[in-house]
């Protein structure tokens, strides 16, 4: 099982999410391109504070596997209009 945190900074508001089994191994780059989908971001200026910023980890995060411990965090690209996702190691996915 693992929470997910949704942030809202312009009204202040925390909304928490858990997930299992499928949603767990869905999660990094598949959860942000998937989230951006439903969320409708086409439509919304890559620059603009209606563009959401994702970050999420790795399904394997927080596992004793070598390299595991990735975080994703993605956008709508101000560059393409396209998702944009950038991916990085280290511990901050095992603390996230």
């Amino acid at each position: 099982m693992r929470k997910y945190l949704h942030i809202n900074v312009k009204n202040k508001s925390v909304r928490e999410e858990e997930f299992t089994g499928e949603q767990v191994a869905k999660a990094g780059r598949f959860f942000i391109a998937k989230t951006l989908l439903e969320m409708g971001v086409a439509k919304v200026e890559p620059l603009g504070a209606e563009n959401p910023l994702i970050f999420s980890a790795g399904p394997f995060a927080g596992s004793n596997f070598s390299n595991a411990n990735r975080t994703s965090v993605g956008c709508k690209s101000p560059l393409t209009g396209g998702v944009k996702e950038s991916n990085a190691g280290g511990s901050f996915g095992l603390a996230m």
